[in-house]
């Protein structure tokens, strides 16, 4: 529940990336009468603010393209912005079958064909995957790189033997070296 004004509408849209992440159905509704949803309530009553939510409460995805494709139907760019930022909201759906369902929906409300918009989207799972993927190793070598700390502070990891007949590293001196090659230090 949002105000109804321009700042409640922007309001609405930031986070909701995050919801639907986590594979929510989100619904909308937005306050008349430049009402805040306690002001509104406090008006019309629970019962006819429960009957409000009922008759107006809205799909978000279909909120935001009927709100954000509003005005731009002569701007290419702008309508091309727009929908790759409601296709990158799509993309947070785990569920693909509901993601072809809004992606056709997004198709039909904007007029781009729905290849290019399917296109995006995928390019948009691919650099989220990426992005975990990094995220893990990141956090892998961090892990790493204070396990090897701790082992030389508590003096656990022999220094290397420079002799003639040594050719092999031990194995932590690798750890390091892989750790340290990635952090870049």
């Amino acid at each position: 529940l949002y105000d109804g004004d321009p700042a409640g509408i922007k309001a609405a849209t930031r986070g909701m990336d995050m919801i639907l992440q986590e594979g929510m159905h989100v619904k909308i509704a937005l306050i008349p009468d430049r009402d805040d949803p306690d002001s509104y309530l406090k008006k019309v009553g629970t019962e006819a603010f429960q009957k409000f939510l009922n008759e107006q409460s809205v799909d978000f995805i279909m909120f935001r393209i009927a709100v954000e494709m509003e005005g731009i139907q002569n701007e290419p760019l702008k309508k091309a912005q727009v929908a790759s930022e409601i296709v990158r909201s799509i993309s947070k759906i785990p569920d693909p079958i509901q993601r072809a369902v809004y992606l056709r929906e997004t198709s039909y409300k904007t007029g781009i064909d729905e290849p290019s918009l399917i296109d995006s989207c995928n390019r948009f799972l691919q650099e989220d995957r990426r992005i975990r993927s990094f995220r893990m190793q990141k956090d892998a070598l961090e892990r790493d790189r204070e396990v090897l700390a701790d082992l030389t502070t508590k003096g656990n990891v022999a220094p290397k033997q420079n002799t003639a007949s040594d050719t092999s590293d031990t194995f932590q001196e690798k750890d390091l070296c892989r750790v340290l090659m990635l952090f870049g230090d």
